[in-house]
């Protein structure tokens, strides 16, 4: 890690995968991705990023984790959800490997990037979205809900680090300026079509 005990990194980004059923069932597409990025500019103030893509059924795997690698911000650590339940359901047979899911595939891609796996379930991510005022879509949502989900799970993500991982401090001050920004964002005008 390039930071030295309960401390925010400089660059944090927050990624988040939504695929069309778990990563280790038989058809299973990455649907969109959200990278939340957020850069501590001084000691008090932090300027953040999201990012929101939707994937084609098409698109291959190893192309998407290569279109993220692109914009993983450079000396960014990476902030990731560690699927445990899929590599328990993985396989009846002990004695097969465990098949390289999407996490370790960003590994291979970033040998320089530190990955940060947390393990989380959902209700874990939806109540941390909570204290930042987002409203998660739960598995009854609409699809057009559950296919918005991954930027606020994104964001909901770097909250549980934040909380677990910073100093009070730095909880405050980061989390008052996440407020701010996230509320520009929400009146800021809809493009025009």
């Amino acid at each position: 890690m390039s930071h030295i005990g309960p401390s925010h990194p400089q660059i944090l980004s927050s990624l988040v995968f939504v695929r069309t059923a778990p990563e280790l069932q038989r058809g299973s597409l990455i649907s969109s991705i959200a990278l939340f990025t957020v850069t501590r500019i001084g000691k008090s103030e932090a300027s953040f990023d999201l990012m929101h893509e939707h994937f084609d059924p098409i698109q291959e795997r190893e192309a998407i984790i290569a279109d993220i690698c692109r914009i993983i911000p450079d000396s960014a650590e990476l902030l990731v959800r560690q699927p445990w339940s899929e590599y328990l359901q993985c396989t009846d047979n002990l004695g097969v490997g465990l098949p390289l899911l999407d996490n370790g595939r960003l590994a291979r891609a970033l040998p320089g990037t530190t990955l940060l796996p947390l393990c989380c379930s959902d209700v874990q991510i939806t109540a941390n979205g909570k204290t930042l005022g987002l409203d998660l879509p739960g598995p009854g949502s609409t699809p057009l809900k559950w296919h918005r989900r991954a930027p606020l799970e994104a964001m909901a993500l770097w909250s549980i680090y934040l909380r677990h991982f910073s100093k009070k401090r730095e909880v405050r001050e980061l989390s008052a300026a996440f407020q701010a920004w996230h509320l520009l964002e929400k009146v800021k005008p809809l493009p025009r079509l």
